[in-house]
């Protein structure tokens, strides 16, 4: 039995068939390879079973300790469940690999684990030479504008129904056309929603490059001569961030994410004093760009539901203050939860 072809089953999104493949292999294999215990990890997940994705990863991590991001990968998926064991087990051993310089966990899940900029920079730059940096990062000569309007790219997996489209939609339409000419590069999940119908009218262009290779996609900005490429995943889901090593403009920009992507292509990233002060810019590979007031964008058009609620409908007590966390739970972690703990202590 390949692994190729459960690989083709979760690049395809058919995870109940990936997941019946791998279970499969693991279980008529004597020496099975770690890769499927992996791919069977990322099912589970996929699948929104974490505890389950938990013990393979926990098995994973038994059979092949030196698989880069084990132990990272690990970490991520208990803490999207609260299981902070790891902090006693795994997370001294985290650390002293970190100073060590070995691969041990990605961008995004060290901004869920540690307040220090300076560790966040190390594991970036960790986690950018494996997967995102180029060995030849390409430049692009500034075009001619000359009777013609600023050519802007936005390149994300984001234009449907998600965070990001719920802030960034207003801000599409408000852009001046006498002035800009704008193009949304769309990859990833395509959904025929509100939200995407909504992006799709208040952009000039909208291209669908989700079966485009990062070469093809970088050749088509090119073609359209963009000046000013602005990318909105950073490290998150559905990233494909070494699309910008092929330099698809003069100007790379990162937006939405507040965090260093540590590449060697991305040349601005957009923030405001808040976001990240000038004390902490030494800790990111890219020039920041502050806004005026306030970098996160909001939808103005957005209204709030005219519904009202009695306290006891939702079971909450009628004479107390009650606190709200709209957070994922992946973002909760002892130290705020002892907090939290402390709060409701005094009040």
């Amino acid at each position: 039995m390949l692994l190729s072809e459960g690989r083709e089953l979760v690049k395809e999104k058919k995870f109940i068939e990936a997941y019946e493949f791998f279970k499969k292999y693991l279980s008529t294999e004597t020496n099975p390879e770690p890769e499927a215990l992996f791919y069977k990890g990322v099912c589970l997940t996929e699948l929104k079973i974490p505890h389950e994705a938990i013990k393979v990863f926990k098995q994973l991590k038994i059979l092949d300790p030196k698989t880069s991001f084990i132990h990272g990968t690990l970490i991520n998926y208990m803490m999207k469940v609260c299981d902070w064991s790891f902090y006693g087990e795994d997370y001294p051993i985290l650390m002293d690999s970190l100073n060590r310089d070995i691969k041990i966990i990605p961008t995004f899940t060290s901004l869920l684990l540690s307040g220090s900029e300076e560790l966040q920079l190390k594991i970036a730059k960790l986690w950018g030479r494996e997967k995102y940096n180029s060995s030849n990062p390409q430049t692009l000569e500034p075009y001619s504008r000359e009777g013609r309007r600023i050519r802007v790219g936005y390149f994300s997996s984001y234009f449907k129904q998600h965070p990001v489209s719920t802030l960034m939609a207003e801000f599409y339409e408000l852009h001046n056309e006498k002035e800009f000419e704008i193009f949304a590069f769309s990859y990833g999940d395509q959904k025929d929603d509100v939200m995407n119908k909504r992006i799709r009218l208040s952009v000039e262009h909208f291209i669908n490059v989700s079966d485009n290779s990062d070469d093809e996609i970088a050749a088509l900005a090119r073609k359209h001569e963009i000046d000013i490429a602005i990318d909105l995943n950073g490290t998150g889901e559905g990233n494909r961030s070494l699309i910008f090593s092929h330099r698809v403009a003069p100007i790379q920009i990162g937006y939405m994410y507040a965090g260093t992507m540590a590449t060697n292509y991305m040349d601005y990233l957009i923030a405001d004093e808040t976001v990240i002060p000038e004390t902490s810019r030494q800790f990111y590979t890219e020039k920041i760009l502050n806004l005026p007031n306030c970098y996160m964008v909001r939808d103005s058009k957005l209204t709030i539901a005219n519904l009202e609620f009695e306290r006891q409908e939702l079971g909450l007590p009628n004479n107390s203050f009650v606190f709200c966390c709209f957070n994922q739970s992946s973002k909760i972690n002892p130290e705020t939860f002892d907090s939290w703990c402390r709060i409701l202590n005094v009040s």
